[in-house]
C-alpha cells in the first residue's frame, strides 16, 4: 500500500515532459483540467497524443484538447485538431458540428461550413442518431444566411 501511494504521489507532480505513458499524461490532463489549469492540461494532452497507441484514447485526447483549445479562444489550433480527430474517426458527429462551427462563425466560410454540416448529417443519418435534427436546422439555418448574404 505504502508503495502504491508513493507511486501516486510521484505521478501527481509530474510535468508534462516527465510523463513517458499516455494513460499517466492523460490523468494527469484531466486533473489539471477539473482544476482549471487549462493551459497546463493541453500540456499534457500533447504528451499523451504524441505517444498513445489505444485508437480510442487517441480519439479522446483529440476530442478533449480541441474544447479545451476552443474554450481558450485558439480557434485555429482547435479546428486542426478536429481536423485531425476526423481522419482518425471520420463519424465523429461533435468534430463535423465543431468545425461546421468553426467555417461559419470564425471564418465566414458558409459553404465551407455547409459542405461540413452535409457529411454530418448523412452519418447521423446513416446512424440514426438524435444529432440529426440538430444537423437539419444548422442546415437549413446555414442555407438561409447564404441566401440573405447573396441579396446584399
Amino acid at each position: 500500500m505504502a508503495s502504491l501511494l508513493y507511486r501516486l504521489h510521484s505521478i501527481i507532480e509530474l510535468e508534462p515532459g516527465e510523463c513517458n505513458c499516455p494513460w499517466e499524461a492523460e490523468a494527469l490532463g484531466l486533473l489539471a483540467l477539473n482544476g482549471g489549469h487549462y493551459n497546463q492540461s493541453l500540456f499534457y494532452f500533447d504528451v499523451a497524443r504524441e505517444s498513445c497507441q489505444d485508437r480510442e484514447q487517441q480519439i479522446r485526447v483529440l476530442r478533449t484538447s480541441a474544447l479545451i483549445c476552443k474554450r481558450l479562444g485558439h480557434y485555429e489550433e482547435a479546428s486542426a485538431l478536429w481536423k485531425q480527430l476526423l481522419e482518425l474517426a471520420s463519424d465523429d458527429l461533435l468534430g463535423y458540428e465543431e468545425l461546421a462551427k468553426y467555417y461559419e462563425h470564425r471564418l465566414k466560410d458558409l459553404a465551407a461550413a455547409k459542405q461540413v454540416t452535409r457529411r454530418a448529417l448523412a452519418l447521423a443519418w446513416r446512424s440514426k442518431s438524435q444529432k440529426a435534427a440538430e444537423l437539419e436546422h444548422r442546415l437549413r439555418r446555414l442555407e438561409k444566411k447564404g441566401r440573405a448574404k447573396q441579396k446584399e
